[in-house]
């Protein structure tokens, strides 16, 4: 973990008038403190920033509630046009077939011919490196007999 250098806090420029602005801050809530009144923490201080959370509490409910309406209308289209939406019902089974057996056959022919074409270029490849595996090998225990003698 990095230390941290204490020496550099020295360093730091302070902004002009942040002590003060401070100071007042905290007299004030001292003030509300004495009243009786606590003070607002940081997450109300936060929300009091957006936009509904300044609107009465009256005029909040119907909003939330318009929302939530729309919300669930949306779904519940979204759901229908789903359903219902589509007015040919699509079987994806049927959709792959051939009716003419001769088409069919040349289908999977030529789907199992590149099938077999790539399986063979594997193999080669896997042959090339069994010999490269097997000359390595070969190599490696000449060395170790070398080693041991």
């Amino acid at each position: 973990m990095k230390q941290i250098d204490l020496t550099q806090l020295d360093n730091i420029e302070i902004p002009k008038g942040l002590e003060q602005r401070l100071s007042a801050k905290i007299d004030e809530w001292d003030e509300l403190e004495r009243k009786g009144v606590t003070p607002p923490d940081s997450q109300e201080l936060a929300d009091s920033d957006t936009d509904i959370h300044t609107l009465p509490r009256l005029q909040r409910r119907p909003l939330i509630a318009t929302i939530a309406a729309a919300a669930c209308i949306a779904l519940v289209m979204g759901i229908g046009w789903h359903y219902f939406g589509q007015t040919e019902s699509v079987n994806l089974a049927e959709q792959d077939t051939f009716t003419n057996p001769e088409q069919a056959y040349a289908e999977a022919h030529k789907a199992l011919s590149l099938l077999a074409y790539n399986i063979n270029q594997g193999m080669s490849k896997m042959e090339k490196i069994n010999m490269i595996s097997q000359q390595t090998e070969q190599t490696l225990n000449e060395q170790l007999s070398c080693l041991g003698d």
